[in-house]
């Protein structure tokens, strides 16, 4: 008697253990958007209000696999979508993992021949697993998810920013420049916030031609610090026009690079307060949470 009770509690705290799992991971009504701490390099997922997934950039070697199992949660298979903002190894290297481990709907790149082995593997695998990929411009916005919040008109917008054109089969010395900026907006079409600005490795030549493009609507509530805050980015009238609220730098401990350089640090505490600055190689994966009308509920925490 006193075994069969010990394997039915056994039985009970597992049931008890997994569904507990099963909640945590089922969608909540809300955007949830991770900086994942993937070292010295690049990765963002947003998990969408209604489950879906979005994955921009996957960090170097396999780095990206555990934190992004933490964050899409155990159970999950499909991401919608893979935003490649450029083939640099430290954005791009570990979504060879990511095409291997889960179904891709659809993926997201900018179309430059930067001529790598590591462009070669990628395209090869894409090929392989008959996945239809989509050449990003300045027209190439998607929405994500709509009618999650009171009004059904309520959407979160991809609103990709540059490239400006295509620039597919075109080769760049320096790719750091094409990179896929976006903004990430949340709520009614009518009056959409701009939560989320994301800027892969971009330096002061291509937000020089944002200012010029955009202007003031380069706003957004936090910013995804480009190029892991390199000297060469976030540059005063740059950060003055998208004016965060947060900053979020994704980056190694003891990089070989000194990132993020204190000259990028300085013009960023002119923007906003430095506990508003928040670092992947000093808290690990940080985690925003968006309500349907665009109010952040947390960052960071």
């Amino acid at each position: 008697m006193r075994k069969f009770l010990c394997w039915w509690i056994l039985v009970v705290c597992a049931c008890v253990l997994v569904g507990g799992l099963v909640m945590r991971e089922l969608p909540d009504g809300r955007l949830h958007v991770y900086a994942l701490d993937v070292g010295q390099g690049d990765s963002m997922l947003l998990r969408l209000p209604h489950g879906g997934s979005v994955l921009i950039d996957g960090g170097p070697g396999s780095n990206v696999v555990e934190p992004l199992r933490r964050a899409i949660g155990w159970m999950a298979r499909d991401i919608d979508l893979v935003v490649v903002t450029h083939f640099d190894r430290d954005h791009c290297e570990g979504l060879l993992s990511v095409l291997e481990d889960y179904h891709v709907v659809r993926v997201m790149i900018t179309g430059v021949e930067q001529r790598t082995e590591l462009q070669g593997r990628l395209f090869a695998l894409i090929r392989e697993k008959g996945i239809p990929v989509w050449i990003a411009d300045a027209n190439s916005d998607v929405v994500l998810d709509r009618g999650f919040g009171d009004g059904l008109s309520d959407e979160i917008v991809m609103d990709v920013l540059s490239p400006f054109e295509s620039l597919a089969g075109k080769y760049f010395k320096n790719a750091n420049e094409t990179s896929i900026v976006t903004r990430i907006l949340v709520g009614d079409p009518r009056a959409m916030r701009s939560e989320i600005f994301t800027t892969g490795d971009i330096g002061f030549e291509t937000e020089k031609k944002l200012v010029a493009r955009y202007g003031n609507i380069l706003r957004a509530e936090i910013l995804k610090v480009a190029h892991h805050g390199s000297r060469y980015s976030s540059g005063e009238d740059f950060l003055s026009r998208v004016r965060a609220t947060w900053a979020v730098i994704s980056v190694g401990a003891k990089n070989t690079y000194h990132h993020p350089h204190p000259d990028a640090l300085s013009r960023l505490l002119k923007m906003t307060d430095l506990s508003h600055i928040l670092r992947t190689d000093q808290r690990g994966t940080v985690e925003t949470i968006i309500n349907s009308s665009g109010k952040i509920m947390s960052v960071g925490l």
